[in-house]
């Protein structure tokens, strides 16, 4: 696979597998035509539950992914051809991955129930193959309250904006516009958003994109009029990114409810606006990006993608087709997709429905622009410059520099990805492997560092509705790796967590190993999820430990002290307070990496268990 189709799944929020779990209930056939699986992230709490409830005539699979990258996962396994008949994605997938895995359902009627010009963005050459679930509205909020005592005017060109910028900075000692500076991604979508109020989203603009993918044009005519947007506001001294520098979009919304911003573009922290600003007194509105012209675009962010997987079209697959439409067609309704976890912030992209659960500000500025222009974050497909043009863009921003430069290096990091993709495979992997060993894998690469005398790592995934976030999910597939496939695998749920270390006796080991890592959840779900090592050999008969050896014959015993190494927060409460552990300054994604590259081609290890 090419690394330009696969996605930064890291800069974005994830969730891990693998554990599947078959339905109970009445009775249902166990033929392969009346059984349904499902690919979802397990913080859909109830929607397992819901549609085992709506369909007793139908056996449901479930299959979950808990780690930091969900959505590259995805793609993996649609890729290999092993993902569920429905899944549930984060981001919408490219227009590749689209027609090569994922099933056309246009023809059907159901997709009629879709506001329309939301359903345009997934709209490929005629053919849908993805719909959206509900939508977070991307946009800018200003301090009405604030902005009628001071006699400011909100903007509806972004001229006006820039204007506005300029007379908040010399009337206020207020920053203009509060920034999630923390999110890297924030750079590249806050110039992306400007391009596409500009060009991107006419017929014009999406003919250059996919032009612009294929490596035939340069970036210039579809970025150019973001970027200069982007710098008459850096001229402006809109922002204070230094202030910023330590706050998501939490912070920034914070420093406008205090009266430190006057304005706050919102990425990603929607429901967090809800809470934060339920009590004050002052009155938040939100309003669309806007181009020179005064056409305003509202962004949009689908928390829930759903699709259908292409093996399904196979004539032999005739009965399961039918059930998964149906399943589809009751998403679709208000009643189906309300089990997606919608908050306050939420919009439900349908016709029919009438959103008045969701916050009166977020309705108000979707039903305004219902038939205007929407536009996702771009992040599909340009996954190759999204870091190093974001961080270009970031510096910018500090300094109050020029954005020149910023074309070229966005041409020269996408030409050299499309020209070269195999030379930069870091190793690859000889066969598919189990779940179980992708996750003894981990534990032996990153043991390889010899900061403890034994390394352990958690079997990640979901049991009797808890969910262990912390350890390794998903399993490795034959093929190439590249550097956006290694956080799939890393624990900790993060793309590069450190490691930390413990000292544990021989005893607290020993119990380590029989119970595993007890996750309890809120509701008091609890579930033992299995720990895999290495330095270590262990004799266990029927779930209790004989004898332990570390790797050079030495007997572990119950009193002694012992090193134990883990990915950042890969314990319970209860172990850290036994064992303290310790930060280092080495990194699970490097250690893997490093792993890779002298073991390359990865084959499955012998299981510790």
């Amino acid at each position: 696979m090419r690394p330009i189709q696969k996605a930064v799944a890291f800069l974005l929020m994830g969730v891990t597998l693998l554990h599947t779990t078959a339905c109970s209930g009445l009775k249902k056939a166990n033929d392969s035509q009346n059984t349904i699986k499902i690919t979802l992230s397990p913080r859909y709490t109830n929607l397992e539950s819901v549609l085992e409830t709506e369909f007793p005539d139908i056996r449901f699979e479930f299959e979950h992914y808990t780690g930091p990258a969900s959505t590259e996962y995805l793609r993996t396994q649609l890729m290999h051809n092993d993902a569920g008949d429905i899944f549930l994605s984060t981001l919408k997938f490219d227009d590749i991955t689209c027609k090569e895995h994922l099933m056309d359902i246009s023809g059907y009627n159901f997709v009629g129930n879709y506001e329309s010009s939301l359903l345009n963005q997934y709209d490929v050459d005629g053919a849908i193959y993805m719909l959206p679930g509900p939508v977070i509205i991307r946009s800018m909020v200003y301090n009405k309250t604030l902005f009628e005592e001071k006699g400011w005017q909100a903007p509806s060109t972004h001229g006006q904006l820039v204007d506005l910028v300029r007379q908040i900075r010399a009337e206020s000692d207020m920053t203009p516009i509060a920034f999630g500076a923390k999110g890297l991604g924030y750079y590249f979508t806050t110039m992306t958003t400007f391009a596409q109020t500009a060009y991107l989203m006419d017929v014009h603009g999406q003919e250059w994109e996919q032009a612009y993918l294929k490596g035939d044009i340069s970036c210039k005519a579809g970025f150019q009029p973001g970027i200069d947007m982007l710098q008459q506001l850096i001229d402006a001294d809109a922002y204070d990114i230094e202030l910023d520098s330590e706050s998501w979009d939490v912070g920034a919304i914070q420093r406008m409810i205090d009266r430190e911003a006057a304005m706050v573009a919102i990425w990603g922290s929607q429901e967090n606006f809800v809470d934060l600003t339920e009590d004050c007194t002052d009155e938040f509105v939100l309003f669309p990006f806007y181009s020179e012209n005064g056409d305003p675009l509202l962004g949009t962010h689908v928390s829930t993608n759903i699709g259908l997987t292409k093996h399904l079209e196979k004539p032999e697959n005739k009965g399961k087709l039918e059930n998964a439409t149906r399943i589809l067609e009751w998403l679709s309704t208000p009643e189906g997709m309300a089990n997606l976890n919608v908050g306050m912030a939420d919009i439900l992209p349908l016709t029919a429905a009438d959103n008045q659960e969701t916050a009166k500000t977020y309705r108000d500025v979707w039903e305004t622009n219902l038939s205007g222009m929407k536009a996702p974050m771009l992040y599909a497909g340009y996954e190759d410059v999204l870091i190093q043009a974001s961080e270009f863009i970031r510096n910018a921003m500090i300094d109050g520099k020029s954005l020149d430069g910023l074309v070229e290096l966005i041409d020269n990091l996408h030409q050299a990805a499309l020209a070269a993709p195999e030379e930069q495979s870091l190793g690859s992997v000889s066969e598919r492997f189990s779940h179980e060993e992708t996750v003894q894998l981990v534990a032996n690469a990153l043991h390889t560092a010899g900061l403890a005398d034994i390394t352990m790592v958690s079997s990640a995934g979901r049991k009797q509705d808890a969910v262990n976030y912390k350890g390794v999910s998903g399993k490795l597939y034959e093929g190439n790796l590249y550097i956006t496939d290694l956080p799939i695998w890393m624990p900790g749920n993060e793309s590069n967590a450190y490691i930390e270390v413990m000292e544990l006796t021989g005893e607290q080991i020993r119990s380590a190993v029989e119970t595993g890592k007890t996750i309890q959840m809120e509701g008091g779900n609890t579930a033992d999820f299995e720990y895999y090592w290495a330095g270590m050999r262990a004799d266990i008969i029927d779930g209790k430990v004989n004898t332990m050896q570390l790797d050079n014959g030495t007997e572990i015993t119950a009193d002694r002290v012992y090193s134990v190494a883990f990915a950042k927060g890969d314990y319970t409460e209860a172990l850290k307070n036994l064992g303290n552990p310790v930060a280092q300054s080495t990194y699970c994604l490097d250690l893997f990496k490093a792993y890779l590259a002298d073991n390359t081609p990865l084959t499955p290890p012998e299981l510790s268990r």
